[in-house]
C-alpha cells in the first residue's frame, strides 16, 4: 500500500495531498514494526529469520495485519 501511495499521491483527495508524505512515512513506519513483531514471534517458534521475515512482510502486505 505505502509504494502505491509513493506513486499515486496526486490521486489522493485534494484536502489530503499536502499531508501526503507524512502519512505515507507513518505508515511506512508502522509496516515496519508490524513485520518486525511477527518476525521475532516467528523465530521464537523456531522459524528461520529470513524465511520469517519473508513471511512476516508478505502476511502484512497481504493481509495487512
Amino acid at each position: 500500500m505505502v509504494q502505491v501511495l509513493r506513486f499515486q499521491k496526486h490521486r489522493l483527495p485534494q484536502k489530503v495531498q499536502p499531508w501526503a508524505d507524512k502519512i505515507i512515512y507513518a505508515l511506512d513506519y508502522v509496516e515496519a514494526w508490524e513485520v518486525g513483531a511477527i518476525q521475532a514471534t516467528l523465530m521464537q517458534k523456531g522459524i528461520p529469520g529470513d524465511v520469517a521475515y519473508d513471511f512476516a512482510y508478505w502476511a502484512v502486505f497481504v493481509f495487512g495485519v
